[in-house]
Formats: structure tokens, sequence, C-alpha cells
């Protein structure tokens, strides 16, 4: 639910349990709470965000290992780059999601 407060020069909207302060034409949305907000609402942002962990999980259990077989290192680099891939989309998607707030 939306709720609108009108004060002199700033204007507050209340988004579930987060607050948008807009002043002097701005919008000033922390990461961490529009990653939130995707959390609840964007099934895309929310799969990738479970797949990140799991992929982050497995590469702290390879690293563990002390002495690496060349497929455990195969292994590795692949984890670590679909981890990465995961976190720019992740990342695009916060973007995408502070354009609109923006208008």
């Amino acid at each position: 639910m939306i709720q609108t407060y009108v004060f002199p020069c700033i204007f507050l909207i209340k988004y579930d349990n987060f607050q948008i302060n807009k002043e002097k034409g701005g919008y000033h949305l922390k990461d961490n709470e529009i990653e939130e907000i995707l959390q609840k609402e964007n099934e895309e942002y929310k799969k990738l965000n479970v797949e990140h962990k799991v992929f982050k999980q497995r590469l702290t259990e390879i690293d563990k290992i002390k002495y690496l077989t060349p497929e455990d290192e195969i292994e590795r680099k692949k984890i670590q780059k679909k981890k990465l891939a995961q976190k720019d989309r992740m990342a695009e998607i916060v973007r995408e999601y502070k354009k609109k707030v923006n208008g």
C-alpha cells in the first residue's frame, strides 16, 4: 500500500516498511532497500538471489579443499563465472528499478 505525505519541499512515499524521500527532484532509496523490495516482488530477482547463495556456498566448500583436482579447478571457475553473471543481472534489475522509481 502506498501512502503519500506532503511537507514543505519534501515528499515522503511510504512503501510497506520502506520510505522514499523525494527532495529537490531526487529519490533516495538505498540499494539494500531496493533489494528487499525486489526480493518480495520480482520472481527473477528472487530466483537469482537463491542460486547466487547456492553458488557462493559451493565455492566455500571447494575453497576448503587443500589440494584441488583439475576437475575441481574447472568446476570452481565455472561456478565463479555463473555467480558473477547472476550478480551482474541482479545489479541490472536494481538499476532498472531505480529508473522506474525515478520516473
